[in-house]
C-alpha cells in the first residue's frame, strides 16, 4: 500500500465512506486552504496516532468556532491531552495516511463478525 491524502470533513461519520478527496501526492497550498476554508497549520506529529502520517487543519479553527471533528480527533493520541481539556479537532481536516486506513477491513481486522 502507498500513502494518501485524504479529506475527513466535519460531518463525517465512518473513516470508510469519507465523503470528501483523496490525493496520491500532497494537495497543494490552495487546495489545502479550501478544503479547511482558511490558513492551514499542521498538527505535530506527536499528537498522532501511530496510525495516522500528518495532519493539517484549521489555524483559526477554534476561535472561528467551527463544529467539532469526530473522526479528526479520534486520531489524536494522549499525548495531545492537555490540562485545559481534552484536545479536539475542528472543521475539515486533511489526513496523511496508508491507503488501507481507509477500508472497512482495515477498522475490523481481528475482529469477528
Amino acid at each position: 500500500m502507498s500513502d494518501i491524502w485524504i479529506e475527513v470533513r466535519h460531518d463525517d461519520s465512518c473513516m470508510w465512506q469519507l465523503k470528501g478527496r483523496t490525493w496520491d501526492e500532497e494537495p497543494k497550498l490552495d487546495v489545502l486552504q479550501e478544503v479547511v476554508d482558511g490558513y492551514i497549520e499542521f498538527v505535530p506529529n506527536e499528537y498522532l496516532s501511530h496510525d495516522v502520517i500528518g495532519m493539517i487543519v484549521n489555524e483559526e479553527g477554534m476561535l472561528r468556532q467551527l463544529p467539532v471533528n469526530v473522526l479528526a480527533t479520534q486520531q489524536l493520541t494522549m499525548a495531545a491531552s492537555q490540562p485545559q481539556g481534552t484536545p479536539r479537532i475542528v472543521g475539515n481536516a486533511i489526513l496523511k495516511v496508508d491507503e488501507e486506513f481507509i477500508t472497512k477491513d482495515y477498522w475490523f481486522r481481528g475482529e469477528e463478525e
